[in-house]
């Protein structure tokens, strides 16, 4: 029970994941991973090393008024997206409002700024 909290479900679901681990050893089938490698992850407010962990990849960690580490990030190209506290999504910049909410739980949204599929 606490990996599952620790770990997101979009990052980690064990019965998919193991699943898709088995399909993918044989031929071109798709990654395990909702995420895919060039997207960019960022974090606001509250530091979750585990996060980092779990996706296996970089997370950058932002506060919700750092204005110029947030314009950065979003003039950057490719996908992006962002893991807050719930309550904090009032308080990001507005260039990410209109971003896509993937997942709510625990207190916690997933966004994206394109579309999974």
């Amino acid at each position: 029970m606490s990996s599952q909290i620790l770990a997101p479900y979009f990052v980690r679901n064990s019965r998919a994941l193991r699943e898709a681990k088995s399909k993918s050893s044989g031929g071109d089938s798709p990654k395990p991973y909702n995420l895919s490698a060039p997207v960019c992850l960022l974090q606001v407010e509250r530091k979750r090393p585990s996060l980092s962990f779990y996706a296996k990849r970089k997370v950058y960690f932002l506060g919700p008024h750092y204005e110029q580490e947030w314009q950065e990030h979003l003039a950057a190209s490719g996908k992006k997206m962002i893991i807050l506290q719930t309550p904090l999504r009032r308080e990001i910049p507005e260039a990410v409002s209109d971003w896509i909410v993937v997942l709510e739980h625990g207190g916690f949204s997933l966004l994206s700024s394109e579309p999974l599929l």
